[in-house]
């Protein structure tokens, strides 16, 4: 009688036991999927304070036109429209910024359209004149003949083209050469 009242005990001690480790167990994957999310926030928050920073540039470049030339029209106009670009590209990363969910799961929604690659290259170099400027570089962009098209987000096309270009001004030695070459991929 005393085993068995000892084998009872053994076997509800074990069961509690393995009750209390499955909890253990979903508590750690729990912790393991909290600090995966906030990997991921961190990253993109690292990533998104970079991308504030990229349209500063040629807004004060802009600005500095404006200052220096009030009276030339053609000028002004073409400083506000990069104003306006710049402002929109920053509005759009603040969007990023404010939807929290998005951050937390690591997914940053992409705007998918038609997109001409001239027009986003010519986005990115306004973005980094003022680097390239500044280290003074040779700037060369081939573009084809006609439209490029491709489906892509021109936001993100645009922050990967303009991070590729400042890393070509930071990393090329002042006075060098730095050549964009926008080509559609042949199929032989």
């Amino acid at each position: 009688e005393h085993m068995r009242q000892y084998n009872e005990e053994l076997h509800t001690a074990n069961e509690e036991l393995l009750s209390m480790n499955d909890e253990l167990e979903e508590r750690v994957s729990e912790l393991r999927d909290a600090a995966e999310a906030s990997r991921h926030k961190d990253d993109f928050l690292a990533m998104l304070a970079h991308e504030l920073r990229n349209p500063l540039a040629p807004i004060v470049s802009a600005m500095h036109v404006l200052r220096l030339h009030p009276e030339d029209a053609r000028l002004v106009q073409h400083a506000r429209e990069v104003v306006e670009r710049q402002v929109a590209h920053q509005a759009r990363l603040l969007d990023d910024l404010l939807d929290v969910s998005r951050i937390t799961r690591g997914k940053i929604e992409l705007r998918k359209a038609t997109v001409d690659l001239a027009g986003v290259v010519a986005d990115a170099v306004e973005t980094t004149r003022p680097l390239i400027a500044e280290r003074h570089h040779a700037l060369t962009v081939q573009l084809p003949e006609g439209p490029l098209h491709v489906h892509g987000d021109a936001t993100r096309l645009g922050q990967v083209i303009a991070n590729l270009l400042n890393n070509a001004a930071k990393f090329t030695d002042p006075g060098g050469a730095i050549v964009v070459t926008v080509a559609p991929e042949t199929t032989d």
